[in-house]
């Protein structure tokens, strides 16, 4: 039967942790697969707030989580870089998904500002009367895949 690898001891006076090194890489594994925290947390047993106390206390200086700390923020960046290799890859066949990267890379410059003015007392409307003028003021914008 193998060993399984024990936890570390948190301090003294709080209770042992439940992380090894071969869950933090279990974690992160996860995460460089584009899972986000939560489920990533979850597949591993673990609670997303325990992930990001790891994470927290490594980046914080804690030797006992540093090199998962850095491991964690490479998996993440490792999966942020193919996501956006495959936005630009598509972006040679769609010009749409270059204005999507340029609209969250600066959006100053490059996102859509559109405005619309809300006037009269909304205050004693229904559910359904509220969706309904909202419906009716969102029509009157241009559709964006029309180029508007």
């Amino acid at each position: 039967m193998p060993e399984v690898p024990r936890p570390c001891y948190a301090g003294p006076m709080g209770r042992r942790t439940v992380f090894t090194v071969e869950l933090g890489a279990h974690l992160c594994e996860h995460i460089a697969a584009g899972a986000p925290i939560e489920s990533a947390a979850r597949m591993c047993g673990i609670n997303a707030s325990t992930a990001h106390t790891w994470v927290a206390k490594g980046d914080g200086g804690d030797e006992t989580y540093a090199d998962f700390a850095d491991q964690f923020h490479r998996a993440r960046e490792r999966k942020l870089q193919c996501w956006r290799d495959q936005i630009l890859d598509h972006g040679e066949k769609d010009w749409r998904a270059l204005a999507w990267v340029l609209a969250r890379m600066d959006p100053d410059r490059h996102s859509e500002k559109r405005t619309l003015a809300i006037s009269g007392d909304l205050q004693g409307l229904s559910p359904q009367e509220l969706r309904e003028r909202l419906t009716a003021l969102l029509s009157q914008l241009p559709d964006p895949a029309d180029g508007g």
